[in-house]
């Protein structure tokens, strides 16, 4: 050791020209894997439909989203699709083929025709207005990770399993879902459940296989 200690030790500089072909690589290969991860979108706990000109996944600007998905611009026939499937949701949770969702004109609140009566969405319900919220914001993404924080408030279990249902077979999305219910906690082929409790300060988590 001490036949090093009176030595000074001094890293040569890399020329700018090798400097530049290591950041042009490290931008390509950070590049590729993040266009290998999907993006990441979360549903927060507090969702309500209000107006506004820009959507945001927790409600807000949804009403304007759908009229532009009733009636969407040209080469944009998939938002057509998009509406059709949260009018099938709809009349699935109400149990009526016959209802018919759409915007009323001024873009200021979605109605619902059943039975003959043409009402506002909120004459039907908190849990009604919490699954078109929810409805919504999943098909607002394709192909990504939706983490939804407690979809069961204001739901009836029987609602809550429609919605799992309407998860596996209308959207594309993998989900991340947080709950208490135990309606929506259920191990399946597609359904991994992890059990998540606090000890001491510190939150740990076992995997639960079985009912």
């Amino acid at each position: 050791f001490s036949r090093f200690t009176n030595h000074t030790f001094t890293r040569t500089p890399q020329p700018a020209s090798l400097r530049q072909e290591q950041l042009a690589v490290s931008a390509k290969i950070a590049g590729e894997l993040s266009e290998r991860f999907p993006d990441v979108h979360v549903v927060p706990q507090f969702r309500e439909i209000r107006i506004a000109d820009q959507y945001s996944i927790e409600g807000k600007g949804i009403i304007k989203l759908l009229a532009s998905w009733h009636h969407p611009d040209f080469g944009r026939d998939r938002d057509s699709e998009k509406f059709s499937k949260v009018e099938t949701f709809l009349r699935d949770l109400l149990q009526d083929s016959a209802i018919r969702l759409e915007v009323s004109h001024t873009q200021d609140r979605i109605l619902v025709t059943k039975s003959g009566l043409r009402l506002p969405l909120d004459s039907l319900g908190t849990g009604i207005h919490e699954l078109i919220i929810l409805s919504v914001a999943v098909l607002s993404h394709d192909q990504g990770v939706v983490c939804i924080e407690e979809p069961e408030i204001h739901l009836h279990p029987l609602l809550q399993r429609r919605f799992l249902d309407f998860l596996r077979h209308e959207t594309s999305n993998y989900y991340i879902i947080t709950t208490h219910s135990s309606a929506l906690i259920a191990p399946s082929d597609d359904t991994a459940v992890t059990h998540l409790w606090l000890e001491n300060g510190v939150t740990k988590s076992r995997l639960v296989e079985t009912d």
